[in-house]
């Protein structure tokens, strides 16, 4: 009897979880499928497991890779021998709920798509937590309906695993997508996988129900960094707009939430980068090859970012900070004008790009737009005349008429022209100066001490 969905699964030293995984496969409510297991090189005893079980089970095949092959896919296990009507992806630590497929594969049948998902529940082993990812409802998403949908259905399509693709998309979309696909592409595969063949689907089942179990294992920080993946982030910003192009115009939201996926991917590669081994002129050329790329600048100037993203940043701050490097170095200040280019106002008011390492209080409360608290704080900071505030004078100047603008204090905001002009002065930066002195003139004209800086100016 041909079977109804064939499985798919690549292990390696999963003796701990394959017995669970094989289990969970046995005991679904519907038994017509087929079971492809490789076994990928291990040295433990998971091979061994899963001969064991499948001696007792005709459903379970076994393929035995002499060593671990990462390149390997499971995909393309499915499309040399499945014989089902659709494919699914199962990991070897993870587990199906007893009614996964018959759920996913009668709704697939009775709305007559090409692609079902479920819900999946997520076990933390480090932390012993459990969170949740399911659809609010169960319902069919015409495929017209993507750009009008795909925030929402971006988050269930992000994995391959939790779903059932009709093997005859999977074979129509196997080669354009393998095609498509960059032979160093390092990290957003399973998001490429899904979208490639969402391209051959006419519609989408999404159930309610939590029918997949998946275990999230801490990630080390200290992964060996490449530059690929960096490339793998803006690829696969560059996949999701190509993807919204084939329905028309992409609107603003549907932008600005590629967008913000693209933040959180080089996020993660920064946090990687950061852990790396890699020396610290090296991690730097690395940022700023980051930050000075055009779709990070593109979401920085279209004001994609929360504050709440924004703070994500400060880590960053925090780690180059402790860079044993002279404030003066070009590539950490290169990297520290990137970061203030994140916010206008600093970015129109900061003159000493390591501003941000000295101020961190003053730029969070920017961010955090705390306009009157970053006022008083700088005001402050000017009365007390400290070592940083004389080093940065011209910056908190700045700050000063920024924010008194704001706050509407015509008083602040003149004052503070008449300090930069005295500072200007003082540091015979006669040009710069003029300049302020000219913005006072129009400000207050036949004031005293515009006179008396126009009188002192003449006479240098």
């Amino acid at each position: 009897m041909k079977p109804k969905i064939t499985i798919g699964t690549r292990a390696y030293n999963a003796e701990k979880t394959i017995a669970q995984t094989l289990e969970s496969v046995l005991s679904q409510t519907m038994g017509q499928f087929e079971y492809w297991i490789a076994n990928n090189g291990s040295t433990d005893s998971t091979g061994d497991i899963i001969d064991e079980y499948a001696s007792r089970d005709k459903r379970i095949n076994v393929i035995h890779l002499e060593y671990n092959q990462p390149e390997f896919s499971s995909m393309g296990m499915l499309m040399k021998h499945g014989k089902g009507d659709f494919f699914m992806l199962l990991d070897s630590d993870d587990w199906l709920e007893p009614n996964f497929m018959d759920e996913l594969y009668m709704n697939a049948l009775k709305h007559n798509v090409e692609v079902a998902v479920g819900g999946s529940k997520f076990h933390y082993i480090q932390s012993g937590k459990v969170g949740f990812r399911k659809s609010d409802i169960s319902g069919v998403f015409p495929i017209g309906e993507m750009p009008d949908m795909y925030p929402y259905i971006h988050k269930f399509f992000r994995p391959v695993w939790g779903k059932i693709f009709s093997a005859e998309v999977v074979r129509k979309q196997w080669e354009p997508m393998n095609g498509n696909r960059p032979e160093w592409l390092m990290y957003g595969g399973d998001t490429f996988t899904c979208f490639e063949l969402l391209k051959g689907v006419n519609g989408i089942y999404l159930s309610d129900k939590v029918l997949h179990n998946y275990r999230v294992h801490s990630r080390s920080s200290s992964h060996i960094f490449s530059i690929e993946r960096f490339n793998s982030d803006v690829f696969m910003l560059q996949h999701g707009i190509e993807y919204l192009k084939e329905f028309g115009p992409i609107s603003e939201e549907n932008l600005l939430f590629v967008y913000r996926v693209y933040w959180y991917a080089i996020l993660d590669t920064i946090k990687v980068l950061c852990g790396s081994n890699l020396d610290e002129e090296d991690k730097l050329e690395y940022l700023e090859k980051i930050f000075e790329h055009d779709h990070t600048k593109y979401l920085i100037e279209k004001e994609y970012l929360t504050s709440e993203m924004y703070k994500q940043l400060f880590t960053v701050i925090d780690y180059i900070s402790s860079f044993d490097l002279d404030l003066c170095h070009g590539a950490l200040n290169r990297v520290y004008k990137a970061l203030l280019s994140i916010n206008p106002i600093l970015n129109q008011s900061i003159e000493k790009p390591n501003f941000i390492k000295t101020y961190k209080q003053v730029v969070q409360l920017i961010i955090d737009c705390k306009y009157e608290e970053t006022y008083a704080f700088v005001i402050d900071e000017l009365a007390n005349a400290t070592p940083s505030s004389e080093e940065y004078k011209v910056d908190l100047l700045n700050l000063m008429i920024k924010m008194s603008a704001l706050l509407e204090e015509p008083e602040a905001f003149v004052l503070a022209h008449k300090l930069m002009v005295t500072t200007y002065i003082q540091r015979k930066e006669i040009d710069l100066a003029k300049k302020i002195l000219r913005e006072l003139e129009e400000m207050v004209p036949g004031d005293l001490d515009v006179i008396s800086f126009n009188d002192e100016i003449n006479m240098m």
